[in-house]
């Protein structure tokens, strides 16, 4: 249960820090909030707090689980399923829904991981295996790292076993393994022979890929970006805010603005795509029509956009010699 207990404890921290977790975050003050036919209705309270404080006697994740769907069921029986509190717990129990598949997918995934690594550990592979259990001796081969850029072995894979998120990592170390063997051992040697039959047997027990399952872990790599992008342009105005009240948001007079377009229009194509992003990573309007002409109206664009395109101009030297 060490393992299941740790588990728990992840679980139970994302779910506090959830947006909607509020309501949920301590037990029901039914006194103060004069909703006096709680107990009646309500048999067997529950809330993050008391399972935080029966986190350790848990003897299974099920009973844990069971706490946490308690806490949306009191919540359906009381308010109803309509109410504002009850869709805040919706939100709630989906979100604990998919970390929870995530959990489970991760264990099993460590399963099989860890079935496959034992399989390329056995004694009757020794004989083609025997390059790659271990890191490649630097010492001895002086020139490794001149070649590889990122060395792979079957010993380092299994120390990183539990860290992996999924079997995709795991896989994705497995073909780094190979792909090294592969740029660095001529074809004719022996070590790229050994490394032929390694493939071999690692296509004969990775067939747990799956195109649905690739495009799957992409679509979700993708909403992560967008989400991370969303939250840095959201970071980014935030602090313009913060340096505009502290006075330390630059103010940009037309003049300015003027020698900062001509400076602009001197730039190679290159480094006008670069302009051309850093004004699309604050502006979602912003349109890039194509790479010959970006129009740009810096009479009206927002000072923490101009401030930023400045300090890419100073950084590449093209404003060294202006004062702004």
């Amino acid at each position: 249960m060490k393992e299941d207990s740790k588990i728990c404890s992840e679980i139970l921290q994302k779910l506090k820090k959830h947006a909607k977790a509020t309501p949920f975050l301590e037990p029901v003050d039914y006194v103060s909030l004069n909703l006096l036919d709680y107990p009646e209705k309500i048999k067997q309270p529950m809330d993050f707090q008391t399972i935080t404080g029966k986190l350790k006697n848990y003897k299974t994740k099920k009973e844990f689980f069971d706490d946490v769907q308690l806490i949306f069921n009191n919540c359906y029986t009381y308010n109803g399923e309509t109410s504002h509190i009850s869709r805040m717990a919706k939100d709630l129990e989906i979100y604990f829904n998919q970390i929870t598949t995530k959990y489970t997918q991760n264990n099993l995934d460590l399963d099989l991981c860890t079935n496959i690594l034992n399989e390329l550990f056995k004694s009757k592979w020794k004989k083609y295996t025997w390059p790659f259990v271990e890191p490649v001796n630097l010492k001895e081969v002086t020139n490794y790292l001149s070649i590889i850029e990122k060395p792979m072995d079957l010993s380092t894979v299994k120390k990183k076993l539990p860290h992996y998120l999924n079997k995709f990592e795991f896989f994705a170390d497995l073909m780094l393994i190979l792909k090294n063997c592969f740029k660095f051992n001529p074809p004719e040697s022996e070590i790229y022979i050994c490394g032929k039959e390694l493939e071999k047997i690692i296509d004969k027990n990775c067939n747990f890929l799956s195109e649905k399952d690739l495009l799957s872990e992409i679509s979700l790599l993708n909403e992560k970006l967008q989400y991370l992008s969303d939250m840095m342009r959201t970071y980014e105005k935030l602090l313009f805010y913060i340096r505009r009240n502290e006075g330390k948001q630059k103010i940009f007079t037309l003049e300015e603005r003027i020698i900062i377009a001509e400076s602009i229009n001197r730039l190679d194509e290159e480094k006008c795509a670069k302009i051309a992003m850093i004004i699309k990573k604050n502006d979602n309007h912003f349109i890039i029509h194509g790479k010959e002409e970006i129009e740009i109206d810096f009479k009206v664009m927002p000072d923490f956009i101009i401030q930023e395109i400045e300090e890419y101009l100073k950084k590449e030297n093209i404003l060294a010699n202006t004062e702004l």
